[in-house]
């Protein structure tokens, strides 16, 4: 069935890349121990944020609950196989009213989004002017959402009466990709919750003193953090233009996929939608590893590990299996990938700003949506059982394995324009760009659908 031209799963944000070595190996244990020491050390401030942030999730649960357990149309299997069902006529699809039921859809989001806005901005007006919960960036990540949200419900309007196929096309990608970022705008702002992490860890260097002290705390604080503060080197290769302001925000801009106010009957539907959206890709007949809890792994990779971690405990799960979807902000950090094995229902992956190193174990089939953000790929070897790629300012060492990604949609955007037209040059993918005519954007599509052949849509100059 035709999955490629609908990209299920959240559209996360851009920050500046920092390149830096990997990170220190410390004892968990030591860091927890570090950790709850610090927290001891301001015991008002934490209450008050925390009392704060309990009052704010008893307002929000509810909007979220709703918001993920609605029925979407861009959902629905109609929807998704409408243009094979209509053997690539667009208008056809438009014509059964999926813009007016998007439309509708689109509305409610948005007023659950504004509710969700006002809870957060109230939030953060009332942190302790001493917490770094008061920084207003999520705010500034939901408002920027909703200034998009606002657009796109503006497009949908008109999307009912196109009569040109190949603007007809382009609504129906548009509908596919937009409306995920409606549907996740209240989930960008969930992302505030790392404050509470770089409140509590300046005070682990206090009773730290001299030169080595001043190290020691700093390796600790990477290492909880997930950050390298070694990195003094900031690598600019892809923009060429780092902000250090903006590079602290990267916390804030990675998208966290709370479940944690589903109740049991309600994560059970979700986990059972997901394994029917999977269904029909996978081909590979290994076993998946038995489900084992989360806490006993012993990870090979800490700024994963960590990151894992904090997902199980925000999204309420302790087991391997129950473990959906992981957004880590890697801070500069190159990491292996190789902890994801026991992570079998595993669905989307969203990485940003670091690199990732040679995966040598593979991917879990279940993975079917990698989001990237500023990352260094250095190959797409080890991805070949997903079916979504969105990925922006990355850089690929390697592009010659892009052609084992069959049945793949990539989205790509600010990459190298250059070697993504090597692969195209040489038969392993094929491209829809801006400037491409409709109907080569058709003929594309369909060589696409009746060969295998990785699609992308790309900002790439045509030709």
């Amino acid at each position: 069935m035709l999955k490629r031209a609908f990209f299920h799963a959240h559209i996360s944000q851009t920050v500046h890349l920092r390149q830096a070595p990997l990170l220190p190996a410390v004892s968990y244990a030591l860091m927890g121990l570090v950790a709850m020491s610090a927290l001891a050390i301001r015991p008002a401030l934490a209450a008050d944020r925390d009392s704060l942030i309990a009052e704010f999730e008893a307002q929000t649960k509810p909007l979220l609950r709703k918001g993920r357990t609605k029925s979407h149309g861009w959902d629905d299997e109609a929807f998704r196989n409408g243009l094979e069902r209509h053997n690539g006529d667009a208008k056809a699809l438009l014509g059964e009213g999926w813009p007016a039921r998007f439309l509708a859809d689109a509305k409610g989001q948005r007023v659950l989004a504004g509710q969700y806005r006002a809870a957060l901005a109230k939030l953060i007006s009332d942190m302790p002017a001493e917490s770094q919960c008061k920084d207003p960036a999520p705010l500034a990540r939901v408002d920027e959402a909703l200034a998009q949200t606002d657009a796109y419900i503006e497009r949908l309007k008109g999307y009912g009466t196109i009569a040109d196929q190949g603007a007809a096309y382009q609504a129906v990608m548009d509908m596919s990709i937009s409306h995920s970022r409606v549907l996740s705008v209240m989930e960008l702002g969930e992302t505030f919750r790392t404050c509470v992490l770089t409140d509590d860890v300046p005070a682990m260097s206090q009773g730290l003193s001299g030169d080595n002290g001043d190290m020691i705390a700093k390796a600790l604080i990477a290492a909880l953090a997930g950050e390298n503060m070694d990195a003094s080197e900031d690598q600019t290769e892809l923009t060429g233009d780092y902000d250090p302001a903006r590079s602290m925000e990267g916390s804030d801009t990675m998208l966290s996929e709370n479940l944690s106010g589903m109740g049991e009957s309600e994560g059970e539907a979700a986990s059972a939608q997901m394994h029917s959206i999977r269904g029909d890709s996978q081909h590979d007949e290994a076993q998946p590893l038995a489900s084992m809890p989360i806490s006993t792994l012993q990870f090979a990779d800490p700024v994963i590990g960590e990151c894992i971690k904090a997902a199980a405990k925000r999204f309420g799960v302790s087991f391997t299996n129950e473990l959906e979807l992981l957004s880590c902000p890697l801070k500069g950090a190159s990491v292996s990938l190789d902890d994801l094995q026991y992570f079998s229902e595993l669905g989307t992956l969203s990485l940003e700003n670091g690199s990732i190193r040679q995966i040598r174990t593979g991917m879990p089939q279940s993975l079917q949506s990698l989001l990237l953000n500023k990352v260094k790929l250095q190959s797409f070897s080890g991805f070949t059982a997903v079916k979504m790629f969105q990925l922006s300012r990355v850089s690929v060492a390697d592009w010659s394995a892009i052609a084992s990604l069959k049945n793949a949609t990539l989205q790509l955007e600010h990459i190298d324009c250059a070697g993504l037209k090597s692969q195209v040059d040489a038969g392993a993918v094929v491209v829809i760009t801006k400037g491409l005519t409709p109907a080569l954007q058709a003929e594309t599509f369909a060589l696409a659908e009746r060969t295998g052949i990785p699609l992308a849509t790309s900002d790439c100059p045509a030709g």
